[in-house]
């Protein structure tokens, strides 16, 4: 009588986990890239109104966005104008020294919508110090604008931003492809391998004749 030796299945249900982590790992990350995405909207900006001087204090060096806010929100109280983005023109200097702080045209689309405020990039600047800098806004001669419109002067978002979201979500969809395909693989491979040790459990208690050899 041929003794029966159980065999495990392949491939081990260890591989279900490890589905189950990459999945984890793919929606913490995602979850990660859309709140810090979120965060940075919801920040409240240091904000002026133009035309006109103000003074906005960046804590950190790095790259920031001047946007105009055709809907924002000031101490409970709102402040609402036409989507229009007016034409100002701009100049941004370090108080302390009073060097100039160039201030560039977005050259790619800026725009967001959360809660009560909106607005649209207008210009992007960088600063190698932290400090207080000041703005100047006002109107060419030969253009009429409101007289009074809101700008937020030390958004960080910008283009990286934005990118750094998508390549998080995007990371995010490609882990959750790899757990599915795991998981499927896993699912498809057991069955195969269950049926063939069946079939061969069978083959070696003589219930079933092996197949003839050619």
């Amino acid at each position: 009588m041929n003794e029966l030796i159980a065999q495990p299945i392949t491939p081990p249900r260890t591989w279900y986990l490890v589905a189950l982590v990459i999945l984890m790992i793919a929606l913490a990350l995602g979850a990660w890239g859309i709140t810090a995405f979120v965060q940075k909207l919801t920040d409240e900006p240091q904000y002026l109104f133009a035309p006109g001087i103000g003074e906005v204090a960046l804590e950190a060096p790095g790259k920031y966005t001047i946007c105009y806010e055709y809907r924002g929100l000031i101490d409970g109280k709102s402040y609402v104008s036409a989507k229009i983005v007016p034409g100002l023109e701009a100049r941004m200097v370090y108080k302390t020294t009073g060097r100039q702080i160039p201030l560039s045209r977005l050259r790619y689309s800026y725009t967001y919508s959360t809660g009560r405020r909106a607005g649209i990039g207008l210009w992007s600047y960088a600063i190698d110090e932290p400090g207080v800098y000041e703005l100047t806004t006002w109107y060419p001669e030969d253009v009429d604008g409101p007289d009074k419109v809101l700008l937020a002067a030390d958004h960080r978002l910008g283009l990286g931003g934005i990118l750094t979201m998508i390549a998080s979500v995007m990371v995010a969809l490609v882990c959750s492809a790899g757990a599915l395909a795991v998981f499927v693989v896993t699912i498809v491979l057991r069955t195969s391998n269950k049926k063939r040790l069946q079939s061969d459990a069978q083959v070696a208690a003589g219930n079933v004749p092996p197949s003839p050899m050619r």
